[in-house]
């Protein structure tokens, strides 16, 4: 059985603790009334400049799949992601406690 879910509700994602919350007796097999199974796929590899996130599943020949997107790296990005301290020692530096 998936990890993913689709709630009657159309909440998405959702896994089997939110099912059992309203259905506490649910076997992991019988899903109850409403709730849809979404198929996990592999995250897509990306270059260095792109970043991948999930977008709302698919439906495809009757059956739900996890979907991707892979857009580039913004400006801002690139920006944070060059000024972010390298090493955990230089991160530490940057707290204003020492533990």
């Amino acid at each position: 059985m998936s990890n993913l879910f689709i709630s009657p509700n159309n909440e998405y994602p959702r896994y089997v603790g939110d099912i059992l919350i309203d259905y506490p007796d649910f076997d992991g097999v019988n899903l109850p009334t409403g709730w849809v199974a979404v198929q996990e796929t592999e995250r897509p590899p990306v270059q260095e400049n792109e970043i991948v996130y999930e977008i709302s599943p698919k439906l495809t020949n009757g059956l739900y799949k996890q979907s991707w997107a892979i857009r580039a790296v913004t400006e801002e990005e690139i920006e944070k992601r060059n000024n972010h301290p390298k090493d955990w020692q230089e991160a530490k530096k940057l707290l204003p406690f020492n533990f």
